[in-house]
């Protein structure tokens, strides 16, 4: 197993358990979601940036493909209309 042995379990009033693991993944959520929103701001920044230069960026972010093509790509590319925004 991980983590601490018998000796800790004696020294400490409440030993490593389900709470310390409970802590953890929230923790570990938390920093996910972040980073999540950081890889989406990121990526729509430099899709932007990259579209003002005519180029067309796909990126996959955590398993989702974004898209950014360039204002006069005819809509047959990709398969179904664009909506311009």
């Amino acid at each position: 197993t991980f983590g601490a042995g018998p000796s800790q379990k004696e020294r400490s009033s409440e030993p490593m358990g389900d709470a310390h693991y409970r802590r953890l993944a929230r923790r570990m959520d938390t920093m996910h979601d972040i980073h999540q929103r950081f890889a989406f701001d990121l990526t729509q920044a430099l899709g932007s940036a990259f579209q003002a230069q005519g180029v067309t960026v796909q990126w996959p972010v955590f398993g989702a493909g974004m898209q950014y093509p360039p204002p006069d790509s005819p809509p047959a590319e990709e398969g179904e209309d664009s909506d311009s925004e």
